[in-house]
């Protein structure tokens, strides 16, 4: 059917990105895009003033894992068996790759940054949300007039015609496609300690991550937006035990993605560009301000929050 993409192996070896000149193309993310949107001058310090700050962390060891292992297992589950899959010793998978992802950051980190007993204990907290995903995978991914599209699948646009050096690039977790009502769902797996509040859920600088990304694909692919549905599923590590309520490990949420909100992304995308970027694609050199947030909440685990020769306090702006 007209616009329908093929299927594409992600991480497992086939890529439909684009060759990229290295020499003269800027790579940007929603990553770097979603860190202007909260401090401009937080952004400013890491990409324009090269002040990145270095950091190894056990979530990212654990996030990595938890995602290879899960997308492992519905590449089996979709394009062989629900049997087989069912078979897979996902744990000892996790653990694996827990072992490789930790080995490999501590090479590049120089130094250790975690304990066997904090390994441990995520490895412990992801092995229970794979037994459980094991037992309710009919609920999540049924099978049944569904196809598995792509995994990570890498999407690069030139979001500015008149910066044509500009390149945004991103990967899709997941890309179902349902052969009944013709749509597609992209879903984007996050790993969460206790899962997303009612705060996470409104907070649009992260849930707009899934939005932009639909509108890049949709133009990519020639794909109605009308026909492309977007989803988070949260994998949660830990569970209350006193709850007076049964608490799932796993809880989805799908942002408003109409056309308006697909417009407002696209906007806020192009103002990030036309503030940060020359017509050239290069950084703009300029002071950027620092947005402290609501009761300097941003400020809380900024990286430069004790760095008060490169984000002075009182240049910090508070914000309501």
């Amino acid at each position: 059917m007209p616009g329908e993409i093929q299927y594409a192996q992600g991480i497992f070896g086939l890529s439909t990105e684009t060759a990229i000149d290295w020499s003269t193309d800027k790579i940007v993310s929603f990553s770097q895009f979603s860190k202007y949107r909260k401090c401009p001058k937080s952004w400013e310090l890491a990409y324009v003033r090269k002040h990145k700050v270095p950091s190894e962390s056990i979530y990212f060891v654990y996030g990595t894992s938890m995602h290879n292992v899960i997308q492992t297992w519905l590449h089996v589950c979709y394009t062989k068996t629900a049997k087989a899959a069912n078979e897979m010793d996902l744990n000892a998978m996790l653990l694996d790759n827990m072992k490789t992802e930790y080995v490999d950051r501590v090479q590049k980190h120089g130094s250790h940054f975690s304990t066997k007993e904090e390994l441990g204990t995520f490895f412990s907290d992801g092995c229970q949300i794979l037994n459980y995903l094991k037992k309710k995978r009919s609920a999540y991914f049924s099978t049944r007039g569904t196809k598995l599209m792509a995994i990570e699948l890498p999407l690069q646009a030139t979001p500015d015609p008149n910066r044509p050096t500009i390149r945004l690039q991103s990967h899709l977790d997941l890309v179902f496609y349902d052969t009944r009502d013709k749509k597609y769902t992209i879903i984007d797996i996050k790993t969460a300690k206790q899962g997303w509040n009612k705060y996470k859920r409104k907070d649009k600088k992260a849930t707009d991550q899934l939005v932009l990304y639909k509108k890049l694909f949709c133009e990519k692919f020639g794909i109605d937006p009308g026909d492309v549905n977007i989803e988070y599923f949260i994998v949660r590590q830990q569970i209350d035990p006193d709850s007076l309520w049964p608490i799932s490990r796993v809880s989805q949420f799908s942002p408003a993605a109409g056309s308006v909100s697909v417009r407002r992304v696209g906007k806020l995308f192009q103002e990030f560009l036309d503030a940060g970027f020359d017509e050239k694609g290069q950084y703009i050199d300029k002071n950027h301000p620092a947005l402290g947030g609501k009761n300097y909440y941003n400020c809380v685990y900024c990286e430069y929050k004790d760095r008060h020769d490169l984000c002075p306090p009182s240049n910090r702006i508070k914000g309501n």
